[in-house]
């Protein structure tokens, strides 16, 4: 077994946990290794850190572009890519030093096209495994796609840092440079339109860091976050649709609209431009469906969401944020 494996690594303003994720993959009992580390313009020591490890160890590539974003980097890691399989690691996270070795003995020993493990949530220094007692399922079974949205003891997120797939299947597919959040679901969800030649490493070998790294992405944009919404929720209400999941993908589609109109609620000043963006937009009203609320208010349990999809619905905007910002300084007065 000796087939390349290139490990793409979108990097940005992560000098405090670099070193520690880049040793974790040079140090993996899988040797043939291609280590792409993307220096998405970061403005601090990541670059000279990275050129650093280059002259080191001769598997480590660095290319050094303009910030566009942990999309853009990870899809130009894929054009420079030269292995026969692809993994994705992020710059705040680390892995455990056999991670690549039993993923890709499953990958070639198996012929698989994809391999996922488990993995670990570290927070505030304290390692919690993360349990997924369905992720076989899945990621194989469509009558179990569900868990990839509904959140509870068997949801499954769509990171993809926890796998390693074929090149000839990663390349087919592009992360959407447009989003600010769900870029690796969409991502995953794609592949798995390609392949269901699927398997999983039943243990816990990457490490999961929440609170490091605060520049993945680039500059916070809300009304880039908002049509990632838009764009979000009416992509999984086509996914669930197209798979007859018809009840899932009209609670979907009102979920993601409750959550667009949050950017405004929930914003401590108010924004004009963003709610004449919200009240314009075309796409976003079509996601507000009679059918959608009620199934939101079936599904939903946080009886703030419910009373405000209610408010939405009858487009009582201000009265919904009104409520928020009284909610709020009722509890700052009680010190809550």
């Amino acid at each position: 077994m000796n087939n390349l494996l290139s490990v793409i690594i979108p990097v940005f303003k992560a000098e405090k946990s670099l070193c520690k994720c880049i040793d974790s993959i040079i140090r993996q009992s899988y040797k043939n290794l291609e280590i792409i580390l993307i220096d998405d313009g970061s403005p601090d020591n990541c670059p000279a850190i990275c050129d650093d490890y280059a002259r080191k160890d001769n598997r480590i590539k660095v290319i050094h572009k303009q910030n566009e974003g942990v999309s853009c980097a990870r899809n130009t890691g894929l054009e420079n890519a030269s292995g026969e399989y692809i993994a994705f690691v992020d710059s705040d996270d680390y892995i455990d030093m056999t991670m690549y070795e039993k993923l890709m003995n499953e990958a070639i020993g198996s012929n698989k096209d994809i391999v996922f493990c488990g993995y670990n949530v570290v927070q505030n220094g304290k390692i919690a495994p993360k349990n997924e007692p369905q992720l076989e399922l899945t990621l194989t079974n469509k009558d179990f796609y569900y868990n990839f949205i509904k959140y509870g003891k068997n949801s499954v997120f769509g990171f993809v840092w926890r796998m390693v797939v074929k090149k000839n299947i990663a390349t087919q597919i592009k992360f959407n440079s447009e989003l600010s959040i769900a870029e690796d679901l969409i991502y995953l969800l794609d592949l798995l339109k390609i392949t269901n030649n699927i398997s999983v490493v039943d243990e816990k070998l990457y490490y999961y860091n929440c609170f490091i790294n605060d520049g993945k992405t680039t500059k916070y944009d809300e009304i880039k976050h908002i049509k990632s919404y838009i764009f979000l929720g009416n992509f999984l209400s086509e996914f669930y649709n197209n798979i007859g999941m018809t009840y899932l993908a009209n609670y979907i589609i009102y979920q993601h609209y409750v959550k667009a109109w949050n950017c405004y609620i929930y914003g401590i000043k108010k924004d004009k431009d963003k709610k004449i963006f919200l009240k314009n937009n075309v796409e976003l009203t079509k996601m507000s469906t009679k059918n959608g609320l009620n199934i939101f208010l079936k599904e939903e349990s946080n009886k703030k969401q419910k009373l405000l999809a209610k408010l939405l619905y009858c487009k009582k905007y201000e009265t919904a944020r009104f409520l928020v910002l009284m909610n709020k300084y009722i509890n700052k007065l009680l010190g809550r």
